[in-house]
Formats: structure tokens, sequence, C-alpha cells
């Protein structure tokens, strides 16, 4: 994409609104399999986003308590050195964590059903349900 000179452009529907809206997307924060030649190919794609914390309060994420706030934010640390390790190994800076306190990192996975439509996971890489 970065070749080409290609950007990405995110077009949803604001239901407030009732418009369309724009956002363009940094292809760094858009994760795709490796195999894949062009992005309508995918099954599964992944756009990372970063969020203040009043955005993901007030943002419609359908998260307003401290519990998934906290969830959302940085994990917790470790016992072991073993899973420490681990967690400092699966951490890659602006993708599933950040230094910035005041940041929080939420997945929009775009995963392709049988019937060519599309279901939207929203999930924090800190508390994530299945294996990615």
């Amino acid at each position: 994409m970065l070749t080409y000179g290609h950007g990405l452009m995110k077009v949803t529907w604001d239901t407030e609104c009732k418009c369309l809206q724009y956002d363009a997307i940094d292809p760094l924060y858009l994760i795709v399999p490796s195999e894949v030649c062009y992005l309508q190919d995918a099954d599964r794609v992944v756009h990372v986003k970063h969020l203040s914390k009043w955005k993901y309060i007030h943002g419609g994420y359908g998260y307003n308590t401290d519990n998934g706030l906290r969830q959302a934010g940085s994990p917790e640390p470790h016992a072991n050195k073993r899973g420490a390790r681990r967690d400092q190994e699966r951490r890659t800076e602006g993708i599933n964590t950040t230094t910035d306190p005041y940041t929080i990192i939420l997945w929009e996975v775009y995963e392709r059903q049988s019937d060519g439509n599309y279901l939207i996971h929203t999930i924090s890489p800190h508390s994530c349900p299945m294996r990615m």
C-alpha cells in the first residue's frame, strides 16, 4: 500500500447524525494475514485503534464501568518470571501496548462470514478471549 501511495479510508454509517463518516487509517495499524495480496481477499482484518479514556467511555464501545476500563487498560503484571517474559515477547508498542497511560488500545476485528458479510468484534488485546 505504501509503495504505490495508496491510502486507506474506512467508511461507516454514523447512526446519530444519519450520515457517512470517513476515517483515514494509518497502514501501520491495519493487520492482515501475511499470505493476503489484496485486502478484499482477507478472511480477517484487524484495525488497531488508539483511544483516549474519554472516547473509550463515551464512544459507544459498551464499557462504562471501572472494571471494563481496567480490562482494556494496561495488563496486570504476572507474578512469575516465565509469564512476564511471555507477555513481554507478545507486546508490540502501538499494536497491543503503549507507554501513554491515557491511551487505550482496542482491536476492531473484521471477520468475513460464509455469506460474504462481515462480523465485527471489538476486543482489548489485554483481555483477548480468543487466540489471535
